[in-house]
């Protein structure tokens, strides 16, 4: 397997207490989403794996300033689910990382879980997650991301 290089990977804000930590939720051990998740790892102050949006409720962490949650089948997750994993951490910001079973899923649905802002498909995590990731205090390179 390939595997991601890390590069002036540290913590962006030196003021805070504690490092911000990443909450990555996928029940998903497959391939589809292994470059992304090794490039969070590898990027991320601090990372809270959980295998379900239930998991993520039920065994907390703290300094959650970020979420991401992949889907890699088409049923929608529970928005209630994912409205109390909003409340649980009201600071963090949220994404989908949707695997290629989802493409076209939103299309028609009129009350999504997430909001068009906050789905992005896995092979576009290069454009969107290296950015994305300073909200929890990752330092990236910029030079990673493929446009």
């Amino acid at each position: 397997m390939d595997q991601v290089g890390v590069f002036n990977s540290g913590i962006a804000d030196q003021k805070r207490a504690q490092p911000a930590t990443l909450m990555w939720i996928s029940a998903d051990a497959g391939a589809e989403f292994l470059e992304a998740y090794q490039y969070c790892i590898a990027h991320a102050p601090q990372v809270a794996i959980r295998s379900s949006v239930a998991d993520g409720l039920h065994r907390p962490a703290s300094e959650v300033q970020a979420i991401v949650v992949t889907q890699s089948q088409r049923p929608e997750l529970s928005g209630g689910l994912v409205s109390e994993l909003r409340n649980a951490y009201p600071d963090a910001k949220i994404i989908c990382l949707m695997g290629s079973c989802c493409e076209g899923m939103y299309a028609k649905v009129l009350d999504p879980v997430f909001s068009k802002s906050e789905r992005i498909y896995c092979h576009h995590w290069r454009q969107v997650l290296p950015v994305w990731l300073q909200c929890c205090g990752a330092v990236v390179t910029l030079s990673l991301i493929h446009i």
